[in-house]
């Protein structure tokens, strides 16, 4: 009966090729396997892959150059880049081996530091401030960890059954600051999500919908209720894991289930909540990105290779990167067409985190004057408006969460999200 469906897909897919016209190759200086793909700020981005790549743009992605940087220590098979944070343009961290450590640059990736965990492997990364975040992994003769930094240190989380397989690592990490509470949510390679409600100092397991043979990939929190997970289940894959109670209770989605049967590698949700899956096409050998919004998929795209990771910055420009140096981005057709990508106006707020105030940077010089600025709550209500012309918005009296900032523009709404402390 698979074939039969296969056969049936496959019809109806040639017609979606018509949707990969939306995206555009960019060539790098490279084909292993891109890892990692990110975007601190619109002009500025970094990819991790094999065999100690590290990549960076400065001018929004249109060029990449190889870094050549000081400090890692490689151990033999452990020369890949896993993850990549960067909470600012200079100011990353690193996941590399999975066991040669996790490691910190303050200068753009020249030179990075080794920092102090207690992972013998280390992979999950989530970083929303300097020296503050989490790395998740595994111990030498323990399964999945996590470690907590505050100010700079780190201890190990609590989690309340690991096992003791060091294989079961971390893989990924997500959270949804909001004004009642930090929720987190992990997965492990050992089939397990873990969550947190206290901004990780304790994880508790909750059993995946699959079982613990499945390993499991990625995870994204589209908002304190909604949240997917991917997974491995080889050619058996079809919808993702949802849940829409925070977490606590995770099935089947049939709205994202495809005869593609995908691997799922990688999960991005932009600031404006639309997700975007990167995966495997186990019936075409190919790379496949799923556009999800409103718990339905939008948009499926078969694209040449493997997409491993996926980001964006401020919803105008969706990367993703993935095997044999594939690198591909694709421009929010609202914004502007494909065949003029290097005149995409986007903003980034500084700082973000921000406790006090923000200021919003453009990413090309423009009239301020008769701009207007917005802040508007997750679930659409407008809560504060600036005053027109300025570009620097107090928000000390905001309660502490995720709030949308959108910027009136000549017509045109630019917007990202802000994280309130």
């Amino acid at each position: 009966m698979k074939k039969l469906l296969n056969f049936i897909f496959l019809f109806y897919s040639s017609i979606g090729f018509a949707q990969t016209g939306t995206w555009q190759q960019i060539q790098i200086p490279s084909t292993n396997d891109l890892n990692c793909i990110v975007f601190p700020t619109p002009q500025v981005g970094y990819i991790g892959g094999t065999d100690s790549l590290l990549l960076k743009t400065t001018d929004g992605g249109i060029t990449w150059t190889k870094v050549a940087y000081n400090g890692i220590n490689f151990f033999p098979g452990g020369d890949d880049f896993i993850e990549l944070d960067f909470v600012t343009e200079n100011i990353g961290y690193a996941t590399v081996g999975p066991y040669s450590g996790t490691y910190r640059t303050d200068d753009g990736g020249l030179n990075w530091t080794l920092l102090n965990v207690t992972l013998c492997y280390n992979h999950g990364l989530f970083f929303y401030a300097d020296g503050e975040g989490y790395v998740g992994g595994s111990g030498c003769f323990q399964g999945e960890r996590i470690e907590k930094f505050t100010s700079g240190s780190s201890f190990p989380a609590s989690i309340n059954s690991s096992t003791l397989m060091p294989l079961d690592l971390i893989v990924d990490i997500d959270f949804e600051f909001s004004a009642a509470d930090s929720i987190g949510l992990a997965v492990s390679a050992g089939g397990r999500i873990l969550r947190t409600s206290d901004g990780g100092f304790n994880w508790d397991t909750i059993p995946s919908s699959l079982g613990n043979l499945v390993p499991l990939t990625c995870v994204t929190i589209v908002d304190s209720n909604l949240a997917y997970v991917g997974y491995d289940n080889g050619s058996s894959g079809l919808g993702l894991l949802i849940s829409t109670d925070g977490g606590l209770t995770w099935s089947m989605d049939p709205n994202t289930g495809t005869f593609y049967y995908p691997i799922f590698h990688d999960l991005h949700t932009t600031s404006i909540g639309k997700t975007f899956i990167g995966a495997t096409t186990t019936t075409l050998s190919t790379g496949l990105i799923m556009e999800l919004s409103n718990l339905n998929i939008l948009n499926t795209y078969v694209v040449d290779e493997p997409i491993y990771s996926m980001t964006s910055y401020n919803d105008t420009v969706i990367w993703g990167a993935g095997k044999n140096g594939y690198l591909i981005r694709m421009i929010n057709p609202n914004t502007t067409s494909v065949n003029n990508l290097n005149v995409v106006e986007t903003i980034t707020l500084f700082p973000n985190p921000a406790s006090d105030f923000f200021t919003i940077q453009f990413s090309k010089k423009i009239e301020q004057s008769d701009i207007t600025v917005e802040v508007y709550s997750l679930d659409g209500r407008l809560i504060k408006k600036g005053e027109s012309g300025k570009n620097t918005i107090q928000i000390s009296e905001l309660t502490s969460g995720s709030y949308l900032v959108k910027v009136n523009k000549d017509s045109r709404i630019l917007q990202t999200r802000l994280l309130k402390l």
